[in-house]
């Protein structure tokens, strides 16, 4: 039988630094390669999603690290902790699911409004895109490790000392702090003004 933890022994501080240690790590492995600041060439993409793939592999165990052994009536075993567990699997996969789909609505709108064919030839061209290292980082790398690195790794570190409402928003800060090594891109490579790499990362 798998232990069971918690993470009722982490502050508040030390709850918050875990995480900050965690995104540290998953955006520093993108750039341990050699000449890897060219994000666009594919060379680069398949060495980073090496990087993130090992991180996302080996983010439980850091999870893990943060835990205390818990008893019957205080603690889950780390895969409950880290949201895979099969009880309630329907309504923990349809609901968001449904919510994706309602807040693409508005896009999906705007896209018919402008041209109602170009959904057709998205739909017509998908087989191509699935090889695709592009669409590949865009639509299921990039998701699939953001989402169980910054969501399901982090909200159980957090979750205890902060309760469910605040975690779920620190979250989101910590994945939008993540994301600022863009827009120290754009700036060291001269792409963009500051105050535009400001908007466009923001």
């Amino acid at each position: 039988m798998a232990s069971l933890i918690n993470f009722d022994s982490l502050t508040p501080t030390k709850s918050i630094l875990s995480c900050v240690i965690l995104a540290t790590i998953y955006v520093s492995s993108l750039y341990i390669w050699k000449n890897s600041t060219d994000r666009d060439n594919p060379r680069v993409i398949k060495k980073r999603f090496i990087s993130v793939l090992s991180v996302t592999i080996l983010s439980p165990a850091y999870v893990w690290c943060w835990s205390t052994h818990a008893n019957r009536t205080e603690g889950y075993t780390l895969a409950t902790w880290l949201g895979l567990r099969y009880d309630n699997i329907i309504p923990a996969t349809v609901l968001p699911l449904l919510l994706t789909m309602i807040l693409f609505l508005g896009p999906l709108s705007l896209i018919i409004s402008i041209d109602p064919t170009s959904l057709l030839h998205d739909f017509k061209d998908m087989p191509n895109r699935i090889f695709d290292i592009y669409w590949l980082r865009s639509h299921i790398m990039a998701p699939f490790t953001e989402e169980f690195v910054f969501r399901a790794c982090m909200l159980p570190i957090l979750f205890p000392q902060f309760g469910r409402s605040t975690a779920i928003f620190i979250c989101p800060l910590m994945f939008g702090l993540a994301h600022l090594h863009h827009l120290i891109e754009k700036i060291i490579k001269k792409e963009q003004s500051l105050g535009n790499a400001v908007a466009v990362t923001g």
